[in-house]
């Protein structure tokens, strides 16, 4: 190669050096930037202290209201909201910072889609008092990121990968699918009752199980440990908001009486129950006492859930494979 074409190749793999910095890091001024030490871009955010986000402008908003800790969807029917991704979302906004700040000149605000106009808004409130105002713009260069920049500020910042994806969630997205919020530590007791058949199971101290009734024998631990936490991670696979009570059978106030009854017994003293309804092809309707929700369980989660004595009889006396299904 001529020492003239070398030059030129020089030259060009320069320019898209230069070019490559320019895209991945546009109009940050010297000294600032990827490097720096991490100044929190919300400094005195608690995320405690919030007690109602507004996600979105206009009437395509969603509202999430907290109540003594448990968080509402606020906007239409008020439904609960899963406190977990409201805790994670406000932990991603309060660990947000300045590290990569891209850039500073308005102008550019549309361009990473930060503007009022392209931006998603949100808005963390005390009260009647506004903490941050904020908007989440187009993703970054990998597609997990995403653009942000506070609503008094002209500065664009990338955020770390999943802000968009945890923080702009669908109202259908924030829903709290846990249905019965158990410690598996604290249980006790375990009582189902199907259409007249009861089964109890009392935990001992050293984790042993004794069932109650309807006859009482040592249980197998393991399966009565498969059932624990088969209702401890009990989560829905939807919600019938459009059926009522009564079509799901589960209007026990009306007197109609359930499928099924489902108790675990804590060491407080409190009981945690949950109606099973009606069936359909493939789920369950059921609810809470405390808790106007229906909720759609897999049916086959429910069977083992229902699952007679024989189930959890010794191993030696029981030889059918009773694992609980995949949810």
């Amino acid at each position: 190669m001529r020492s003239r074409d070398v030059v030129v190749l020089l030259i060009v793999l320069v320019a898209l050096a230069a070019v490559y910095l320019i895209v991945r890091q546009p109009l940050a001024p010297a000294g600032r930037g990827i490097g720096d030490d991490a100044e929190a871009l919300l400094p005195r955010f608690r995320p405690e202290a919030v007690t109602s986000i507004v996600l979105g402008s206009g009437p395509e908003s969603l509202a999430l209201v907290s109540q003594e800790r448990v968080w509402m969807i606020a906007n239409g029917p008020r439904r609960f909201a899963d406190v977990a991704k409201v805790d994670y979302a406000l932990g991603m906004l309060a660990a947000l910072t300045r590290e990569e700040l891209v850039s500073i000149l308005p102008d550019k605000h549309a361009v990473f889609e930060v503007d009022r106009v392209n931006g998603r808004r949100v808005v963390l409130l005390a009260g009647a008092d506004t903490l941050a105002t904020l908007f989440i713009g187009k993703p970054g260069p990998n597609g997990f990121d995403s653009y942000v920049r506070l609503a008094d500020e002209d500065e664009v910042y990338l955020s770390p990968s999943g802000l968009a994806a945890n923080v702009l969630r669908r109202p259908e997205h924030w829903r709290d699918r846990i249905v019965l919020p158990l410690d598996p530590n604290e249980v006790t007791t375990i009582s189902v009752d199907r259409g007249g058949l009861e089964i109890v199971l009392e935990r001992g101290d050293a984790g042993s199980w004794t069932a109650r009734k309807p006859e009482e024998f040592l249980a197998d631990s393991g399966a009565c440990d498969r059932l624990l936490l088969t209702l401890a991670d009990l989560r829905a696979v939807g919600f019938a908001d459009d059926i009522s009570p009564g079509e799901a059978g589960l209007d026990i106030e009306g007197g109609q009486s359930p499928v099924a009854t489902v108790e675990a017994g804590l060491e407080s003293g409190m009981t945690a129950s949950l109606w099973i309804g009606s069936r359909t092809d493939d789920t369950y309707y059921a609810r809470r006492p405390d808790r106007t929700t229906v909720y759609l369980l897999s049916s086959r989660t429910v069977d083992f859930i229902l699952g007679g004595p024989s189930v959890y009889r010794p191993i030696d006396e029981n030889s059918e494979d009773d694992s609980p299904p995949n949810r």
